[in-house]
């Protein structure tokens, strides 16, 4: 069964042009979803990974990765979603070298995975 996530959000793009897609996941399951945002962060969701129905990889490269377990279908979309968002808003918060934005950055991360918990 193929899945759609609405694109409400611009600039993410199907990772490797959708390549991807099907293949084997970091979490031995069957890649449904991979995208890419501004070549800085990525987020993929699986089938039947090795842990769970359904699981959530994402990251900021250089600087995050994340995986998330679900079992709900309906709940791994809604927060592959909401992931999405969030991730979107760091990514664009590190357009600064300024070390005060570093630190928002870093901030910003580490209220990720609080919001967002394994």
């Amino acid at each position: 069964m193929l899945l759609r996530v609405t694109r409400t959000l611009r600039s993410w793009c199907d990772f490797e042009n959708g390549a991807t897609l099907g293949s084997q996941g970091s979490e031995s399951g069957f890649i449904l979803l991979d995208e890419e945002y501004l070549h800085a962060a990525r987020i993929t969701l699986e089938r039947a990974t090795r842990v769970a129905p359904f699981a959530i990889t994402c990251g900021v490269y250089g600087r995050l990765l994340h995986t998330r377990y679900f079992g709900p279908q309906a709940r791994a979309l809604s927060e592959y979603a909401a992931m999405k968002n969030v991730l979107q808003e760091i990514v664009d918060g590190f357009d600064s070298d300024a070390p005060r934005m570093r630190t928002r950055a870093q901030q910003a991360l580490e209220e990720f995975t609080e919001k967002f918990p394994a």
